[in-house]
């Protein structure tokens, strides 16, 4: 998937619809969650905690390629991000993320 493309989904997904931020919140509320969003550089006991708990819930889960202050730019939000669940897609269409997704 192209970078633009991506960045133009998630930000859709992240203003109109229901997301939640941070490893914490997310799999507090992982029953119910469309995707599972991991920055691929996070540092690996997040990526992991976050495939666990994605496979028990069977959410998928997409690898984000870049690091958790770039996702966190993309949404345009001062702080990093590490791992978002988009729990209602808003405007956004997720189909080709869940394409691309790890189930």
């Amino acid at each position: 998937m192209e970078e633009r493309e991506l960045q133009r989904l998630l930000r859709t997904a992240f203003s109109t619809g229901r997301v939640t931020l941070g490893l914490k919140e997310s799999l507090k509320r992982i029953q119910g969650t469309k995707l599972l969003v991991v920055a691929k550089r996070a540092p690996e006991w997040i990526r992991a905690r976050a495939l666990e708990r994605a496979r028990a819930a069977k959410v998928p889960l997409f690898s984000y390629e870049g690091t958790p202050i770039e996702l966190g730019q993309l949404l345009g939000l001062p702080y990093r991000v590490s791992v978002m669940a988009i729990r209602h897609p808003g405007e956004a269409d997720l189909a080709p993320l869940l394409g691309e997704a790890a189930a």
